[in-house]
C-alpha cells in the first residue's frame, strides 16, 4: 500500500496552541471563542430578565428579543413632533421626516419614509433613486439621465414644447435659452 495514504496528515505540525479557562478549566483553539467564553464568566451574558446565562453576548440578544421581546422597553417621543415611538428603528426613520430627508424634490410631496419616497420617485416620476449618486433623474421620454432634479425639471419643459421658439420653431435645451432667443433675434419682450 502506498506510505502517504498511510501517514498521518498532522505528523510533524506542532500542535494547536490551546487556551485554557483558569476559572471551569475548558479548552479553547480559537481566540475569539475563549473571550466570547470569558463574557459569560464576567456576567455579560447573563439574561437581566429571567437570570439565564448564555454562552455568547449574541445569543443573549437573541433570547432576549424572542423570549422577552424588546429589552429594556423602547419608548422615544419625537421633541418635534410628540409622536411616541417603541421601536429605535422606526424612531430614526421618523427623524429622517423633520430633516426634510423624505421630501420629494420634484412634487415637494412630503412622504412618511425614505422607503416611500423611493418608491413615489420611481412609480409618480421614473426617477430611480441610487444610494451611490444620490437622486439618478431618468427622463421617461427619452432616457436621459440627469443628477440634479432642477435640470431633470428643465429638460421636461422641452418635452412639453416650453422651449420651442413660437415664432420660428428652433427647439433650445432650456427655457432661459429660448427666452434669449426670442428677444435677441425677434426683438420681443418676455414671452
Amino acid at each position: 500500500m502506498n506510505k502517504l495514504l498511510k501517514s498521518d496528515p498532522t505528523e510533524g505540525l506542532a500542535p494547536a496552541r490551546q487556551l485554557r479557562c483558569a476559572q471551569c478549566g475548558r479548552h479553547f483553539t480559537a481566540v475569539s471563542s475563549y473571550y466570547h467564553h470569558m463574557a459569560m464568566h464576567r456576567g455579560e451574558t447573563t439574561c437581566p430578565v429571567c437570570a439565564k446565562v448564555l454562552s455568547h453576548k449574541g445569543n443573549l440578544k437573541h433570547h432576549i428579543r424572542t423570549v422577552h421581546g424588546a429589552w429594556p422597553p423602547f419608548e422615544a417621543k419625537c421633541e418635534e413632533c410628540g409622536r411616541v415611538f417603541h421601536a429605535p428603528s422606526t424612531f430614526r426613520g421618523h427623524k429622517a421626516v423633520h430633516r426634510g430627508e423624505t421630501v420629494c424634490r420634484l412634487c415637494l410631496k412630503v412622504l412618511s419614509h425614505k422607503g416611500h419616497l423611493k418608491k413615489h420617485m420611481a412609480v409618480v416620476h421614473g426617477v430611480r433613486m441610487l444610494r451611490s449618486e444620490g437622486l439618478a433623474h431618468r427622463c421617461h421620454v427619452c432616457g436621459r439621465t440627469f443628477r440634479a432634479a432642477s435640470t431633470y425639471r428643465n429638460h421636461l419643459a422641452l418635452h412639453r414644447g416650453e422651449t420651442t421658439c413660437h415664432i420660428c420653431g428652433r427647439v433650445f435645451g432650456e427655457k432661459g435659452s429660448k427666452k434669449i432667443h426670442v428677444r435677441n433675434i425677434h426683438g420681443q419682450g418676455r414671452l
